[in-house]
């Protein structure tokens, strides 16, 4: 059976819950995040790459990690909850609280086998 291509998203607009003004979904509730994740422009309007939030289950906690890429930063965050979870994103984002940490660059190979 052959793997059919993913639709890719015409002149860079996003998918999804961040389309337009208004995020819907998961995000709904949580604006800062949601513009945090989709805004492509800083405030004098200058091109911002866009972050990445990875998310995944670890040991029975919830885990993410915020990269933003146009800082050179990631943040890590963990709850119980993915709604949990997500709060403390925005509430983080909203309060300037995030730990954010340089990020380290990757070197192939290094790391073991």
């Amino acid at each position: 059976m052959a793997i059919a291509k993913r639709a890719k998203a015409a002149g860079g607009t996003l998918p999804g819950d961040c389309v337009g003004d208004k995020p819907t979904g998961l995000l709904a509730k949580r604006p800062v995040l949601a513009e945090f994740l989709s805004n492509g422009q800083f405030e004098d309007g200058s091109a911002r790459q866009l972050p990445t939030l990875l998310l995944f289950v670890e040991e029975g906690l919830w885990k993410a990690c915020l990269r933003d890429k146009a800082e050179g930063e990631v943040a890590w965050s963990s709850d119980l909850t993915l709604a949990g979870l997500l709060d403390a994103l925005e509430h983080g984002l909203n309060t300037h609280s995030l730990d954010w940490r340089k990020q380290k660059p990757w070197v192939p190979g290094k790391g073991g086998k």
